[in-house]
């Protein structure tokens, strides 16, 4: 059996975010952090190593693309990390 896939979520909206993870963990993901503005998301991106990190386009400090610019900056600190984002 192989591990379970590990993912950070990055949403803003703590209803959403909650659900998500919980919709993750029930599919037998491991939802290793959760963060709900993009300096956190992104500091706990590169702390817990996930193999996808879910990440909202418009998150604080300021509510417009800032979730995008956290995702690329992985990306580009972090090629291997798979990245989903939702609008």
């Amino acid at each position: 059996m192989s591990d379970p896939l590990r993912v950070v979520v990055g949403e803003d909206d703590v209803l959403m975010r909650e659900g998500i993870a919980r919709l993750l963990a029930e599919a037998g993901c491991e939802v290793v952090a959760q963060a709900g503005d993009a300096e956190e998301l992104l500091r706990k991106a590169l702390a817990h190593h996930p193999d996808v990190v879910i990440a909202d386009v418009q998150m604080p400090p300021g509510h417009g693309d800032d979730g995008l610019r956290a995702a690329l900056e992985l990306r580009r600190q972090r090629p291997e990390t798979a990245v989903l984002v939702l609008s």
